[in-house]
This record gives structure tokens, sequence and C-alpha cells, in this order.
């Protein structure tokens, strides 16, 4: 419930936030959303304020983020993105190279088939070191840019780093470093491991600041 004398223009944002739930619903399914979806009310907003805050001028644009509840402990944020007009149709990104919410690739599954543990799971098969020394991240990721081979899809990536090595002069002030590093890419829907690559990371450093390329170490 809300104060109809603080919340004004609620019912429009309750109408648009069922127009941006049955786009989801539409690509990806009721029970894909019922299960994984969560909205964000706090991080959700439109012109008039964040999605939870009084408002008092109609609001005209609203950009609603949702978070990916990929299993009981592990929650990933803004996963899900949807900017929509005071008509509730979708605003075009200005971005020619990224994709539109409607881009997103329609799927016949009805759940995330991959859990967070069953992906380590996967890389230690595959080359992931548990250590306390050996740090890893894991994330859920949606790959929204175009040129990506997995572009529209939803991708689980987990990376490991080695510390890194100076290869030439003093750092902070001025060097160069290399670091070795393995990716791991893995289909969440079927649990399938799409990639295990490995890299070097070349970077040059000037006074804390700097900048590199990455290499992919070719077997």
């Amino acid at each position: 419930t809300y104060n109809p004398n603080e919340y004004y223009f609620q019912n429009s944002l309750d109408s648009i936030k069922l127009i941006a739930d049955s786009l989801i619903i539409d690509i990806y399914g009721y029970e894909f959303f019922k299960k994984h979806v969560k909205f964000k009310f706090n991080g959700s907003t439109n012109r008039g304020g964040m999605w939870t805050d009084p408002i008092k001028v109609k609001p005209t644009v609203f950009s609603l983020k949702y978070c990916i509840q990929l299993d009981d402990k592990h929650l990933y944020y803004d996963k899900i993105e949807i900017n929509l007009d005071s008509l509730g149709k979708i605003i075009p990104t200005s971005n020619p190279g990224w994709l539109n919410f409607n881009d997103r690739i329609k799927t016949n599954t009805n759940y995330f088939n991959l859990t967070y543990d069953k992906a380590i799971s996967i890389c230690i098969k595959n080359g992931l070191i548990i250590s306390d020394t050996m740090k890893f991240e894991a994330d859920l990721k949606y790959i929204f840019w175009k040129s990506s081979p997995y572009a529209g899809n939803f991708i689980f990536k987990v990376t490991q780093h080695l510390p890194p090595v100076v290869t030439e002069g003093i750092c902070p002030i001025k060097c160069k470093t290399e670091t070795l590093y393995r990716e791991w890419i893995i289909n969440p829907w079927n649990s399938e491991l799409l990639e295990h690559k490995r890299y070097k990371r070349l970077d040059q450093w000037s006074n804390g600041n700097g900048g590199g390329e990455s290499i992919e170490i070719k077997d």
C-alpha cells in the first residue's frame, strides 16, 4: 500500500512494471520469471527519481532493472534492464553496437540447469585451481554487444589470474608486467562448457596508471 497524497502517479509505475514483467515472460517464460527473476526496486528509476520515492511529477521515461537468482545462494544484480517510454514502448539503445531488449534470444528451456557449485565443479575438472593464493571471479553475464558470438544470451564466466610478473622497470613508477589468466564460459541453460581459454595480459605502467592488451595462448 502507499499514500496517494505522496505517490500521485504510482498507478503509472505499476502499469509500466506489469508491461516490463510481461516482456521478460514473453522471452523467457513464466516459470523462468518466477524462479530466477527478481525486481530491483531501489535500482529502478524514472524521471521522478528512485522507483520507491514519492512522485509528484508525471514520469515519462522508465528504467526497470532486474536481478537473476541463479540458485538459492547466488543473486546477480542488474542482469536485465528495460527502458520504456510513457506508453510502455521499448526505448531503443543509442549505441549501434548493442542489442535492444527485444533482441534477446528466446529459449525453450524453463530454468537454468546450472548452479554456482556445479559451475565451479566443471571448471575444476578443466583446470581451475582452488587454493588460498589462487583466487577466481565468477559471474553470470548477459551479452548485449552484437559482435560477441554469445550476443543475446546469458553465459556464466569464471576467470582466474596468476599474480602479475614485472618484466621490466620498477612498479609503480614505470614498469611492464605480464599476467597469465584463464577463462571458462559455461552455458547456464544446459551446463555445457563452451570455452576454456588461456591468456597473457601485457601492461605498461607509469605512476600507477597503465594499460595494455590480452593475447590468447594457443596450445
